[in-house]
């Protein structure tokens, strides 16, 4: 596993079902405001941090702390059912996930039991579509494993096991929760597979894998909002590769390959993390480790190939973690430095402008925005 930890942040957004130990009060105690929108940090000390995060104020993403929760061994990785009602995270040392249940008015988490993963050093959670099942994707095992959701919001015990590939580090389901993907760094392949959604099992699909670059290293992948192409980040060569996606046969086609650093750099000490695609479609972003920058490309919407635009600064050091709010209009960075900065985004042009920043927990692993079920969306 690399140095900076098994898995790049991203999204704690629910997905929808029609495309894609007690807490511990913090220094500064109270609970966040009913029916805020929220954000989850997650970090190396064993907590995930609540901040508020005010998107329409005067200072665009502005965050506030509100406390830590215990949270298990580093975890690393988060994701949210789409109701909103539960919270998941790995506990990478350990081997292990955790369930959370998640206060609807003020984001705080109960925990609810913790289980194996199936491997070892957990990379990445996620909820398929429907909020009946976890996945899981184990880095170090080369393995995954998926969980039924109880109708408290726990784990039960595993329905599916595979082993995709060296050093996987992404488990996701397409827009449409037919077919599943897991990137494998160390396999230089992105792992095919046809998801039962009725059983929660994994059958490798008539095209079994997508071979990437020798020593890319693909680390994540997202699918664009028109359900049509999808983007790997590459980890170990700086590059990002455009697919075309058959959702019908949950097929993957490559594109184009292209730099995320600037034209002229020297990679020799970066390494990639996290991929994002704008809501509207129109731009990718990317995160660069040792450049430490956010990279940007636009989108050609009849054939989703990239160009690249530019990068931005990440303000601060080993960028492994961003999101996008809902509306696209604001980026949230973890840097492992111990930030976590506030970008505006001009949905127009795609380009970032910082405007806050607050201290994060030891390292911070992930962030994440949530609008909670207790609110009303703006």
């Amino acid at each position: 596993m690399p140095a900076s930890g098994a898995a790049a942040g991203g999204s704690l957004q629910a997905p929808s079902s029609g495309t894609a130990a007690a807490a511990s009060l913090g220094a500064n105690g109270g609970a966040a405001a009913a029916g805020a929108t929220i954000v989850y940090v997650g970090s190396t000390n064993g907590q995930i941090s609540l901040f508020q995060f005010d998107e329409f104020g005067a200072v665009a993403g502005k965050l506030t702390f509100v406390k830590s929760i215990a949270a298990g061994n580093y975890p690393s990785f988060l994701a949210l059912d789409p109701a909103r009602a539960h919270l998941y995270a790995v506990n990478e040392p350990d081997a292990a996930v955790a369930s959370f249940a998640v206060d609807p008015h003020s984001g705080d988490l109960t925990f609810l039991n913790r289980v194996a993963s199936g491997g070892g050093s957990p990379a990445h959670i996620s909820v398929d579509r429907a909020g009946h099942y976890v996945l899981v994707a184990n880095y170090d095992g080369g393995t995954t494993r998926i969980f039924p959701i109880a109708s408290d919001g726990s784990l039960g015990a595993p329905t599916n096991d595979q082993a995709p590939g060296k050093w996987s580090h992404m488990i996701l389901t397409d827009p449409a929760n037919h077919f599943v993907f897991v990137p494998n760094k160390g396999s230089d392949t992105v792992s095919q597979f046809v998801f039962d959604a009725a059983h929660g099992t994994l059958t490798p699909n008539r095209v079994p894998l997508v071979k990437t670059t020798a020593g890319a290293g693909p680390r994540h992948l997202a699918f664009h909002p028109n359900g049509k192409f999808a983007y790997v980040i590459d980890e170990l060569d700086d590059t990002m590769s455009a697919y075309s996606y058959d959702a019908a046969l949950g097929q993957l086609a490559w594109l184009q390959t292209v730099s995320t650093l600037p034209p002229g750099s020297d990679g020799t000490l970066n390494t990639c993390a996290e991929v994002l695609v704008a809501p509207s479609g129109n731009f990718v972003y990317g995160s660069n480790r040792g450049n430490d920058s956010i990279v940007t490309y636009s989108v050609d919407a009849a054939t989703g190939k990239l160009t690249y635009l530019g990068v931005t600064p990440s303000g601060g050091k080993v960028p492994r973690s961003f999101t996008l709010s809902a509306d696209g209009k604001v980026m949230l960075v973890a840097n492992e430095s111990g930030n976590v900065v506030s970008f505006s985004v001009d949905v127009m042009s795609g380009k970032l402008q910082p405007t806050s920043v607050v201290s994060a927990p030891v390292a911070p692993q992930f962030v994440g925005i949530v609008t909670l079920p207790g609110s009303a969306a703006r």
